[in-house]
């Protein structure tokens, strides 16, 4: 029984020492090979992503309006392209101004204003925005044309307003200037149709029929160049009322009745031919009918005048012939 125990015991030692010493060898199989390893599967990448596709921008683009009258005005430019895509807004011309960013992206409207035209010739200029552009056109004062009136007036002695119709095209420009000071300007020119009003001095000449001239010059910038006003001004003459069927000169009074009526005079002028003068009247209830209240007249001349019935107390106005007064005194009820 002892040598029994002492074989299993080295037995089994035996084994668990061969058990430790190869722990990390292969195991056999059934035929006695050993087993080769095997290796662990590594995941194959997926290939790259293709760059992006840039996008392509298209642009187009418009202006509102294209075409300005020669006074000039505002517009708006649209650009049409997609909310990525940038622009730039490149000006080749200086009488036109963009009144909103130059750069920018995707859909926009910006706006523009061109000054007035003041040259002769019509001009035009180019908007670019990326591959596009507009182009902008405006007229010119070549095309132009004014009619001047009066181009000559007769006035009368005393201090004097007067007018100059200047009849032109929308934005066509002219300028006015006299060459005496005893004619001043109450403007200095203006753009289209206008009215020029200019103020002269007394007369202080005491010579018999003496007259004096100036010249008041309107001028544009086309090739008929201008138009000159020629203003002349009497001096010192002699003015007096005569009656129809009277003889000799009329008062400088003239009394009536309450019930009024219709007057006729003569206006007798020396030198006849020329003397110039006018009829004015501050008093509302005298009725001049002819010639007209203000309205030059030159040489000799007739006066009708109507004074309507006085239902009140009498009363007085003054009618003023040149530089003769008529005093008019009238009954009442």
């Amino acid at each position: 029984m002892a040598k029994t125990w002492t074989i299993a015991l080295l037995f089994g030692l035996a084994a668990t020492v061969a058990a430790c010493g190869h722990k990390d060898r292969p195991s056999s199989t059934g035929s006695g090979s050993p087993t080769t390893p095997t290796s662990p599967t590594v995941p194959t990448p997926d290939p790259p992503a293709p760059p992006p596709t840039p996008e392509v921008c298209a642009y187009a683009v418009a202006a509102e309006p294209d075409h300005f009258d020669r006074d000039g005005g505002n517009g708006k430019l649209t650009m049409t392209t997609t909310a990525a895509c940038k622009w730039t807004i490149k000006n080749d011309a200086t009488w036109l101004a963009i009144e909103g960013p130059a750069q920018g992206e995707g859909p926009a409207t910006v706006k523009f204003s061109a000054q007035s035209n003041d040259e002769a010739p019509d001009r035009r200029m180019t908007i670019a925005v990326a591959d596009k552009s507009v182009a902008i056109s405006q007229a010119g004062q070549a095309g132009c044309t004014f009619e001047v009136s009066p181009v000559t007036s007769t006035i009368p002695r005393s201090h004097w307003l007067a007018d100059i119709d200047v009849v032109t095209g929308r934005g066509c420009r002219w300028t006015a200037a006299s060459d005496t000071p005893w004619i001043r300007l109450r403007g200095t020119g203006g753009s289209g149709p206008g009215t020029l009003t200019y103020e002269a001095d007394f007369n202080p000449e005491t010579r018999y029929a003496v007259t004096r001239t100036a010249s008041i010059s309107i001028r544009w910038a086309t090739p008929t160049a201008g138009q000159n006003v020629r203003v002349t001004q009497w001096g010192d003459c002699n003015i007096a009322l005569g009656v129809p069927g009277g003889s000799g000169y009329a008062s400088d009074t003239l009394n009536v009745g309450a019930a009024g009526g219709t007057f006729h005079y003569f206006v007798l002028t020396d030198p006849f031919m020329g003397c110039a003068w006018t009829v004015e009247s501050n008093d509302p209830w005298v009725s001049v009918t002819s010639p007209r209240l203000h309205q030059v007249n030159a040489g000799d001349g007739d006066l009708y005048f109507t004074i309507p019935a006085n239902t009140s107390v009498s009363r007085r106005a003054v009618i003023t012939i040149g530089d003769k007064p008529l005093t008019i005194t009238q009954q009442g009820r």
